[in-house]
């Protein structure tokens, strides 16, 4: 595994770069940390009090899929996974799974010789897995879970018969913890769902494309107080299954997943990326993931930042992870890319140094350092300095990421103190 200490010279770069016209492209992407256990998709995760969870899942080795059971926590903070308790059950993939206050919870799934409705409950701080009542409806495994302060949701899914035929479901079932007790809820109104991607804004959830039979676009919200579900602007970019979605503070961005041509059964992976504004029911395209096309990939949204790796094309699965900035801008202006290629970049721990070096050409530089929450700490502006330097000593430990801006294109530079 790999762990980052404050010691350690971490620098992540990012050219994000597009040719032709001006262009305007938002959000800003660094390679953050690997995931250090086995590349997977079709896993559960959760975010809980400032950290990201995954467990489970499916992996491909060889011509063959495995399934797994390990369990794993993101510190943004220190930047590091580390591997916890393992999932209580057996081990599986597609399982349904939502947060409730500061507990994880996660339960049916399928492996190669079941589909199971057994349901699990995490706390972070113990490190322990609990069984609670099981989930009422048929065992099933690709379903839809959502969480709200006091209650969770999970229903939808599908499951396969003796025959080997697909059952795909539209039901939904609320959680109470305090009880653990289930409670049959309204029918999803749409198709029945499966491969779907939820999210939360305030006190609604959304339910986002998904398929039975074909893959769909759609857009729902579900009202919990009311247990009513509207529909709402579907996604612009086509019909998709097992999409990445996150919230930062309050604001959804959705994107990647799979397509499937209806009648010529070609299949198409996406990295494209989107923010959905819920107030005014909106879409708006981001910069696209800079990495391979896939689906099923994790998303976590913490504080004023993004987490997304992971996931599958075809027969492979990733490890990689990434970390978007939706505040940053990048753009670029045909070969003036050339002013910004030879900018390096290099942080002294022990001296708590930042050098940057060929600040050089006919353009006004702007470098401006954020913490990991998205807070401004420092600003400046220079003109065609060869090298130039800035001492951090006096600000608190953790990560940082500074921008440099030359009016045509930026890098953005990751670090840790």
């Amino acid at each position: 595994m790999f762990s980052l200490r404050k010691s350690t010279l971490i620098a992540f770069i990012l050219t994000l770069s597009i040719y032709g016209s001006v262009n305007a492209t938002q959000g800003a992407w660094t390679a953050g940390i690997n995931f250090p256990g086995i590349s997977r998709a079709h896993y559960f995760q959760w975010v809980i009090n400032g950290k990201g969870y995954m467990g489970t899942g499916s992996y491909v080795a060889g011509s063959n899929l495995t399934f797994s059971r390990d369990v794993w926590e993101f510190d943004p903070v220190a930047n590091t996974w580390s591997q916890k308790a393992d999932f209580g059950g057996n081990i599986r993939t597609g399982t349904l799974n939502f947060t409730v206050g500061s507990f994880g919870y996660a339960g049916c799934g399928a492996d190669q010789f079941a589909v199971y409705n057994d349901f699990w409950q995490f706390d972070p701080v113990a490190n322990t897995w609990t069984q609670i009542a099981y989930f009422p409806g048929t065992p099933r495994v690709y379903g839809h879970g959502f969480g709200m302060d006091t209650v969770g949701f999970a229903g939808m899914g599908r499951t396969f018969t003796a025959a080997g035929s697909t059952v795909t479901y539209n039901d939904l079932y609320e959680y109470n913890p305090n009880s653990n007790t289930w409670t049959a809820k309204n029918n999803f109104p749409g198709t029945t769902r499966s491969f779907a991607s939820t999210f939360r804004i305030g006190n609604f959830n959304y339910l986002l494309a998904g398929q039975s039979g074909n893959p769909t676009n759609q857009l729902w919200q579900y009202d919990a107080s009311a247990d009513t579900w509207a529909s709402k602007s579907s996604f612009p970019a086509g019909n998709r299954i097992g999409m990445t979605t996150l919230v930062i503070q309050d604001t959804a961005y959705a994107g990647l997943g799979r397509s499937q041509d209806p009648v010529s059964g070609v299949t198409t992976y996406f990295n494209d990326f989107w923010m959905y504004d819920a107030i005014n029911d909106t879409w708006t395209r981001y910069t696209d993931l800079p990495a391979a096309l896939r689906f099923r990939a994790y998303g976590f949204g913490i504080d004023s930042l993004g987490y997304v790796g992971c996931g599958e094309n075809v027969a492979t699965t990733y490890n990689d992870s990434w970390i978007f900035n939706p505040r940053l801008t990048t753009t670029g202006v045909g070969l003036n890319e050339t002013a910004i290629e030879n900018l390096s970049f290099y942080y002294n721990s022990q001296l708590s140094l930042l050098t940057l070096k060929e600040l050089s050409g006919n353009y006004a530089w702007t470098l401006t350092l954020y913490t990991s929450n998205g807070q401004q700490v420092y600003s400046t502006r220079i003109r065609n300095a060869q090298q130039f330097e800035l001492a951090v000593n006096e600000f608190a430990a953790g990560m940082y990421i500074l921008n440099a801006d030359n009016g045509v294109a930026q890098k953005a530079f990751r670090f840790v103190k």
